[in-house]
């Protein structure tokens, strides 16, 4: 069973993502908790505290670690099929619960200042970005890819499968998204291998 505290983040985020932001209030949250809005400010000091724990919760996830798995990067010498498996693993991870809710939340706010949150989809991508552009730079360096620009190329790759995740974001994986991911990284083969 989860803590308090871990409760209220949850329901804050499930109604964020529902009612928005501003359409949320302390009252709502602690209704959804089952709690006394006092109960509320024991852990958090606002509502802005409440957003600012679930963006530094959800945005400081190990992605790295759980993307760029052993067996993924076992396969890093065969680059066709690293692409191909990085390319549905970036996916997977798009498609937890919590990432889904994250991409609707900042889909939703991110043009609204809210005290100093920063909720940008650049920021939300720009690690997804780094890790590419790192792989992608390593496999230029190494001659499995051809020369260019390796932040190019992440941009390139990472912003179809991000297309995917937006035009799919309320319906689970399937065998066609697959395809197309399967497809996106065949294509994305052919233009940098060496």
């Amino acid at each position: 069973m989860k803590n308090t505290k871990e409760k209220i983040l949850q329901k804050a985020l499930d109604l964020f993502v529902i009612k928005g932001y501003s359409g949320s209030s302390i009252r709502d949250i602690a209704k959804e908790v089952g709690i006394r809005e006092s109960g509320i400010y024991n852990h958090f000091s606002s509502k802005q505290a409440i957003l600012e724990a679930i963006i530094e919760k959800l945005s400081s996830g190990p992605v790295a670690k759980v993307i760029l798995t052993d067996d993924l990067l076992d396969k890093i010498t065969e680059p066709e099929i690293f692409i191909r498996d990085f390319a549905r693993k970036i996916f997977e991870f798009w498609q937890t619960e919590n990432e889904r809710a994250l991409i609707k939340l900042i889909l939703s706010e991110q043009f609204h200042a809210i005290g100093e949150v920063e909720i940008s989809l650049n920021s939300y991508l720009e690690e997804y970005l780094n890790i590419t552009k790192m792989i992608f730079t390593e496999l230029i360096k190494h001659k499995l890819f051809k020369k260019g620009n390796a932040g190019i190329f992440a941009e390139s790759f990472i912003g179809f499968l991000f297309l995917l995740r937006l035009k799919y974001l309320d319906f689970p994986s399937n065998k066609e998204v697959l395809k197309k991911i399967d497809e996106h990284s065949k294509i994305f083969w052919e233009s940098v291998k060496k």
